[in-house]
C-alpha cells in the first residue's frame, strides 16, 4: 500500500511539473517564429580586416567617415554619438533592401536603410526609411542622389 502511495504521489508530482513546465513555457514567445527582415548586406569581406592586439585594420578603398545630427530617425541602430562608416557605390544593382544608404535630399545628406526597390517611368528607384520613423521618406531616391552606403557603426 505504501509503495502504491508513492508512486502516486510520484506521478502526481510529475504531471503537476509537467504542466507548469508548459504553462510557464507560453509566457514566453518562440524566438526562432522572429520574422524574417531585410538586414544590410556584407560590404566588408573577412580578408579586408585585419585584427592585432593593439589595433583594427581595415583595408577599405575610398572610404568616408559620418558624424551625425540628432534626429533619433536611426534609433536605436545609431545616434548622434555614433561613426559610421561610408563607403561609395559603382552601380545601382550593389544596392539591396536593408542596405542603409547616404542620400542626398532638399534639406541636406540623410542616411536611412532601403525598404523597397522598385522602377518607374524613370527608371530605378530606392524607398527609404530611418528605422525609427513611423513613415518611409517622401521621395524615390535614384540612384544619382546616393552618395554611399554604410559598412560599419562605431560605438
Amino acid at each position: 500500500m505504501d509503495k502504491v502511495l508513492v508512486v502516486l504521489a510520484v506521478a502526481v508530482l510529475v504531471l503537476s511539473a509537467g504542466a507548469l513546465a508548459v504553462s510557464y513555457a507560453d509566457d514566453y514567445q518562440d524566438v526562432s517564429a522572429a520574422p524574417e527582415m531585410s538586414s544590410p548586406g556584407d560590404w566588408i569581406k573577412e580578408e579586408q580586416i585585419e585584427v592585432y592586439p593593439n589595433q583594427v585594420i581595415l583595408n577599405l578603398q575610398n572610404a568616408h567617415w559620418l558624424k551625425f545630427t540628432d534626429t533619433n530617425s536611426m534609433d536605436p541602430l545609431f545616434d548622434a554619438e555614433a561613426n559610421v562608416l561610408e563607403m561609395p557605390v559603382s552601380y545601382p544593382g550593389e544596392i539591396h533592401e536593408g542596405d542603409i544608404v547616404a542620400y542626398k535630399a532638399p534639406e541636406g545628406l540623410i542616411v536611412h536603410r532601403v525598404i523597397k526597390i522598385s522602377a518607374d517611368e524613370k527608371g530605378m528607384y530606392y524607398l527609404v526609411k530611418g528605422d525609427n520613423n513611423p513613415l518611409a521618406d517622401p521621395y524615390k531616391i535614384r540612384f544619382e542622389n546616393i552618395r554611399g552606403v554604410i559598412v560599419g557603426i562605431i560605438y
